[in-house]
């Protein structure tokens, strides 16, 4: 419907939303984190630029994939993880064409990260797109719970 309240994720940020809203983000070599709560109908969003916080003391935020789940965790007021779906978007090679050691690529730690940590946690990871050299668009329809994950195209120089 045209009266969709959408929220834009941006770098750092989580934000949750149900009813009406559409969460949405644009990634690189960032990494997106939904979590989706059918159950009760509230969704979150978290836009990660780092895989690991320097320290354990989160505040909310989404600076780091560690913290970003954290923080999650806390706006959405979860107890039990197993209500919990996934879905992890992101974490592509924005920067070097073609580069070999890709592992070594920050949006390849972000990617990895997120889904270590995910799975410590126990929480089904239900849809997963990294990794690549594409920017992506990642909403969460907070009124269906549905979510979409699209690639963006490289502009060629």
């Amino acid at each position: 419907s045209m009266n969709n309240k959408n929220y834009n994720v941006h770098i750092g940020e989580v934000k949750t939303g149900s009813g009406d809203v559409e969460l949405q983000t644009i990634l690189g070599s960032c990494v997106g984190i939904g979590f989706l709560w059918k159950k009760r109908g509230v969704y979150g969003l978290a836009h990660c630029l780092l895989s690991q916080s320097p320290d354990q003391d989160f505040e909310i935020g989404a600076r780091y994939v560690d913290q970003a789940i954290y923080s999650l965790t806390q706006l959405m007021s979860i107890t039990d993880y197993r209500d919990i779906r996934a879905v992890v978007a992101g974490g592509a090679n924005m920067t070097r064409q073609g580069a070999e050691k890709t592992n070594k690529l920050v949006g390849y730690t972000n990617a990895q990260a997120a889904l270590s940590i995910l799975d410590e946690q126990n929480i089904i990871v239900v849809h997963q797109e990294t990794g690549g050299s594409e920017g992506r668009k990642m909403s969460i329809q907070c009124s269906s719970g549905e979510f979409q994950v699209r690639s963006i195209p490289r502009i060629a120089a």
